[in-house]
């Protein structure tokens, strides 16, 4: 899942941007799957299913947005990355991608920082 912006100022090499790029190199990495959506009309299609509808949706991350549906749902959304971010990020850029810990406490701090700039107008698919 990598996060955009169409008029914030979230930017390509922030350190939110940087952590979605390793935490998919490290996922990779172990063999898995890091970003399904794209693939699932076709796992779908592949399994026997037709008339399969596929829709992606922009998913805003944090308070942002003006219409209360998006604002909740991005509220939700902020929470489960601020909840998931240390934990996803322990198991992936420390056991898999091999950083030290010092390093992952000081980008975390930028990534979270990065979550809650409202400004970003950041959002990701789904």
């Amino acid at each position: 899942m990598k996060f955009y912006t169409t008029h914030g100022e979230f930017r390509v090499g922030c350190p939110l941007d940087k952590w979605t790029d390793e935490i998919i190199l490290g996922i990779k990495s172990m063999g898995l799957e890091p970003e399904p959506g794209p693939k699932l009309e076709g796992w779908v299609r592949e399994a026997g299913f037709v008339n399969v509808q596929h829709k992606v949706l922009a998913i805003p991350t944090g308070t942002w947005p003006l219409n209360k549906n998006l604002k909740e749902i991005g509220a939700f959304d902020l929470l489960q990355f601020l909840d998931g971010l240390e934990a996803i990020s322990l198991r992936v850029l420390i056991g898999v991608r091999r950083w030290e810990i010092e390093e992952l406490k000081v980008f975390l701090a930028m990534v979270r920082k990065d979550l809650k700039n409202a400004k970003f107008h950041a959002q990701h698919n789904l």
